[in-house]
């Protein structure tokens, strides 16, 4: 089980942050793992998640992966998922 957050500040133009994550070997992501790189502003942009393994299992289902934009306004942020398996 992992929590990943790197989110903004709440009020305004808040950009979302980036979490990376490279195992260099198995990385198992079951029903309870979250991360979340949201901007929680009313008009900021999503941050940046990468999750890279060799291979990535995925057990169970819920995994939750976030990197809305802001309340408002704002984009959606980058997601990247690198299996080298």
């Amino acid at each position: 089980e992992y929590q990943f957050a790197a989110k903004s500040g709440i009020t305004g133009t808040s950009h979302g942050g980036e979490v990376k994550v490279n195992t260099f070997g198995d990385l198992t992501l079951d029903s309870a793992s979250a991360a979340n790189v949201s901007g929680q502003g009313t008009n900021g942009n999503g941050g940046k998640l990468t999750l890279e393994g060799a291979p990535i299992i995925f057990a169970g289902t819920g995994l939750t992966l976030n990197a809305d934009g802001g309340s408002t306004s704002g984009n959606g942020g980058e997601i990247h998922i690198l299996d080298h398996a």
